[in-house]
């Protein structure tokens, strides 16, 4: 009969944060940190016991045991995935078999091209020719290259990247004296693994390890506003600002990034994310403004209201409320509706209140 367990002791609770450090840190591959406060990233550790977890999985579908291979990121994944598939592997495998070739040359090919921020033909090419050891391809290769398109290859959804909730409560429910469940015994040991995410072909499976850096603002979200918020061992980087994806254009080649070109994003949050990104001070210089009102609040500090310049592509405008710190006198921007005609109605709006109701005795 199956333990119940209807209530905790003090020590029992005691155990959860650590828990929970544990996880995160694992999963998220957190190193420690030095004395100067730094952070000192490593690549993480090879995947344990790669086959032998992959094999039980297959055989829980009841398929065959696979060929595994082992990357470095979710999109190196999808990269395999896709060349072992779309590429014509009989017409340049040599002496190889067709599998054999494709095992040994397509994750070779996606360490090359993960970094890059494009997947252009030339770099397929070149690595291509690279692995296999010729300086020319055949006609059919090159058609089938000319017409070679990335599609996503949906994933198994088993690993930490999904897991690390569910296997977080099932070794703490094992902790405080709950039953061992053996199916569920053998899901924790891939989690604990370190595959992050695996595809599961018929009779290949592509397993990737967990991230190389991960950047986090005190919400736990994925953030920065000079790095890539996400980073992994092979070169492909992600960039987020408080937990939105943001393009990576703006990052690797800052001359792009105008007001313009964040007034020209359909997504608000990004839209809000790129301006962090440039700085507020940078984005009101760059779009220009016009004054529309002037004020000071109840600490004597003065206020404006800016409409700025620049439209969106859709003919929208931004208006802003400068404010001042009465202590730093450090200025902050407050985006507002451009309907907003006063200092106060638009600082009223900020805090959901008509400006007959704001009226505070000290402001900070």
């Amino acid at each position: 009969m199956a333990t119940t367990i209807k209530k905790l002791t003090e020590e029992q609770k005691s155990w959860i944060p650590g828990v929970v450090s544990h996880w995160i840190n694992y999963s998220l591959n957190f190193p420690e940190k030095a004395d100067t406060g730094m952070y000192l990233w490593q690549p993480p550790a090879p995947i344990k016991d790669l086959q032998e977890n992959m094999d039980w999985l297959y055989t829980a579908a009841s398929l065959p045991t696979p060929r595994v291979l082992e990357v470095d990121s979710p999109y190196s994944m999808q990269l395999v995935a896709n060349l072992i598939q779309k590429l014509p592997w009989d017409s340049f495998r040599g002496e190889e078999e067709d599998i054999d070739c494709a095992l040994r040359v397509a994750p070779a090919m996606a360490a090359d091209l993960a970094p890059n921020t494009t997947l252009r033909r030339a770099d397929i090419i070149a690595s291509l020719q690279k692995h296999l050891g010729v300086t020319s391809l055949n006609e059919e290769t090159k058609e089938s290259l000319d017409t070679l398109t990335m599609s996503y290859v949906p994933t198994a959804c088993i690993g930490i990247g999904h897991d690390a909730g569910w296997a977080a409560y099932y070794s703490y429910y094992k902790m405080v004296g709950g039953d061992t469940i053996s199916n569920n015994e053998h899901r924790l040991k891939i989690v604990e693994a370190g595959i992050w995410d695996c595809i599961v072909l018929y009779d290949i499976a592509i397993a990737c390890r967990r991230p190389f850096k991960v950047r986090l603002d005190d919400q736990q979200r994925l953030h920065s506003l000079e790095s890539p918020a996400l980073e992994w061992a092979d070169g492909h980087k992600l960039y987020f600002v408080a937990g939105v994806h943001m393009p990576t254009k703006y990052f690797t080649d800052p001359k792009n990034l105008t007001s313009k070109e964040v007034f020209d994003q359909s997504n608000v949050e990004v839209r809000k994310g790129l301006i962090q990104v440039m700085g507020v001070d940078k984005f009101i210089a760059s779009a220009g403004g016009t004054v529309i009102d002037e004020d000071v609040d109840s600490s004597g500090m003065p206020r404006l209201l800016i409409r700025m310049n620049t439209k969106t592509s859709n003919g929208d405008t931004f208006t802003v409320v400068e404010v001042e710190c009465p202590s730093k006198h450090d200025k902050h921007y407050l985006f507002v509706p451009p309907n907003m005609l006063t200092c106060a109605k638009a600082i009223a709006w900020t805090f959901d209140v008509e400006d007959e109701y704001y009226a505070p005795l000290i402001e900070t």
